[in-house]
């Protein structure tokens, strides 16, 4: 399969993320758009949500730690 050199990935945060205004007791509604015109790679998929899933999670253990 051929995908794009280049993947087109979209972040997008709604409710109080979306709206700076984030606090302690507030949820993460962040929702992931990528747009690729050929067949679906479910292999390289997985491979990406775990790539960013692992990010995400040390970047929230960064801003935690003391």
């Amino acid at each position: 399969l051929k995908h794009r050199p280049d993947p087109r990935l979209a972040i997008i945060a709604y409710g109080k993320l979306g709206g700076k205004e984030l606090g302690y007791g507030s949820d993460l509604d962040v929702v992931f758009l990528y747009d690729d015109a050929d067949e679906a790679d479910t292999d390289r998929a997985q491979e990406i949500h775990l790539c960013i899933q692992h990010l995400i999670c040390e970047l929230v253990e960064e801003a935690l730690a003391p």
